[in-house]
């Protein structure tokens, strides 16, 4: 999926908790899907090694007919063969060991794989769900420090104010922006780390 970085203040992820972004990441991490392949090809030199080792087994049938004495003699022969080589069991054997040696460390590599992996997007995602609430909050701030700017300058105009508590108000206004811009970035700064946690790309919002 595509995870677009929306304004803070709307729903993220609505349709998506942690475990709906875990299974995501399983799914669309390159890394993961080419350790699940390296595992995959393992297991079927596995399966093939063992193979190699059954021995061959080959069934005959031959009949023999008797015209005489009358009626008909008709005679079924089956005869069943096992071969195997005494000089390739002790290769095949060591095939075998060494295939099967050989998928556990790619199941084991896979298994501490998405461990980590599942690890970076836990903290992306609490990432997220902490970032959010500090830029509600900085917007907040910049509307209270708007009506407080607002006021002050009415009361100034009214001649109830001077012109330092103007200045202070107007730098408070500014110091808010500037909390919310930050709050912003550090906003959607946390959605990217959380997209690339999965494996998605991010489509800035316009």
């Amino acid at each position: 999926p595509v995870l677009d970085p929306v304004e803070p203040g709307e729903p993220v992820f609505t349709d998506q908790n942690l475990d709906d972004l875990l299974a995501s990441a399983r799914r669309q991490r390159p890394e993961i899907v080419e350790s699940q392949l390296s595992l995959d090809v393992a297991n079927q030199r596995v399966r093939l090694s063992k193979i190699a080792r059954i021995p061959n087994v080959s069934v005959n049938a031959r009949s023999t007919v008797t015209p005489d004495p009358s009626p008909l003699n008709t005679d079924l022969i089956f005869s069943a063969s096992v071969s195997m080589s005494v000089f390739d069991a002790g290769s095949l054997a060591a095939q075998q060991k060494e295939a099967e040696s050989s998928a556990r460390q790619a199941a084991l590599q896979l298994d501490q794989l998405e461990k980590d992996i599942a690890a970076e997007v836990e903290s992306a995602y609490f990432d997220v769900t902490s970032a959010k609430p500090k830029y509600e909050a900085a917007v907040v701030g910049v509307q209270q420090a708007k009506t407080n700017l607002d006021v002050t300058q009415e009361k100034y105009r009214l001649s109830l104010a001077i012109p330092l508590e103007v200045v202070q108000a107007q730098v408070d206004y500014s110091n808010a922006q500037f909390r919310a811009t930050q709050a912003l970035y550090d906003y959607h700064t946390a959605l990217g780390r959380l997209a690339r946690a999965i494996g998605a790309s991010v489509s800035p919002s316009g």
